[in-house]
C-alpha cells in the first residue's frame, strides 16, 4: 500500500529525524520526503501505511504545539521597561498550597489585573512581574504562603 500525507504548515523539520524511527515502529517498507519538505510518502502494508501515518501526525501536531508553547514563552517573556517584578521563596513544604490544586492559585493571580506572569521554579523561588508595584504587592499576598509551627 501506499500513502501521501499533505503536510501543509506544519513544521516537518523538527520531526525529520524522527522518520526512521516512525517506519521502523510501524513495519514500513520505505519513507520519503519531497524536496519542499510538504509531502511524505510511506510504502508498506495497508495497517503499516495507517500506523505510519497516524506515528507521523502525532509527531507533527506535538511539534507544532511545542513551537507554538515555545513561540508563546518567547514573547511573553518580554515585559515592558517599567514593570514591577517581585521576587520571594515559598518554602518547600507550602509550595502545593502556593500553587493550588491543578494551578488554580497560579491562574487566578495571572487573571488579577496588572499582573504580566507568574513563574514558580521547584526550589520554591516565585517571581511575579506586575504593571505596578501594587499588583506586584496584590498578587505576591496571594502567593506568599508561610508555615509556622506553635508548640
Amino acid at each position: 500500500s501506499f500513502a501521501t500525507l499533505g503536510l501543509d504548515a506544519l513544521p516537518l523539520s523538527d520531526t525529520l529525524p524522527l522518520l526512521p524511527n516512525i517506519a521502523r515502529a510501524a513495519g514500513l517498507q520505505s519513507v520519503r520526503v519531497s524536496g519542499d519538505e510538504r509531502e511524505v510518502e510511506a510504502v508498506g502494508t495497508l495497517a503499516a501505511v495507517d500506523i505510519g501515518v497516524s506515528l507521523l501526525s502525532m509527531a507533527l501536531l506535538k511539534a507544532s504545539y511545542l513551537s507554538q508553547v515555545a513561540r508563546r514563552a518567547k514573547e511573553g517573556a518580554s515585559y515592558p521597561a517599567s514593570a514591577v517584578t517581585h521576587t520571594f521563596q515559598v518554602g518547600a513544604e507550602v509550595l502545593g498550597v502556593a500553587i493550588g490544586p491543578r494551578g488554580s492559585n497560579v491562574r487566578r493571580v495571572k487573571d488579577m489585573p496588572g499582573v504580566y506572569g507568574v513563574d514558580i521554579q521547584s526550589d520554591g523561588t516565585v517571581r511575579v512581574v506586575a504593571a505596578t508595584e501594587e499588583a506586584a504587592a496584590a498578587a505576591r499576598d496571594h502567593l506568599d504562603i508561610v508555615a509556622e509551627s506553635f508548640p
